[in-house]
This record gives structure tokens, C-alpha cells and sequence, in this order.
């Protein structure tokens, strides 16, 4: 199987978006907790 260039980068953007979008889930949910306990 070969894959192109282009497939690769998109494969490479989609995976960099789910981390960003996991990273930026668990920072909300750190910041909810520190905002919880200080409550």
C-alpha cells in the first residue's frame, strides 16, 4: 500500500486535532475540579 504525501498530512492533522481537542477536555475538566474545591 502506498500512501501519499497528502494523505499522510491530513492523517497527521487529524490525529494533532485529537490530541488538542483531548488535551484541551482534560484541562476543562482539571480547571472544573480546581474551581470546585476551592468552592
Amino acid at each position: 500500500m502506498t500512501t501519499t504525501m497528502q494523505e499522510i498530512a491530513i492523517k497527521a492533522n487529524q490525529g494533532f486535532g485529537t490530541v488538542i481537542l483531548l488535551s484541551h477536555s482534560l484541562l476543562c475538566n482539571l480547571e472544573g475540579h480546581r474551581t470546585l474545591r476551592y468552592l
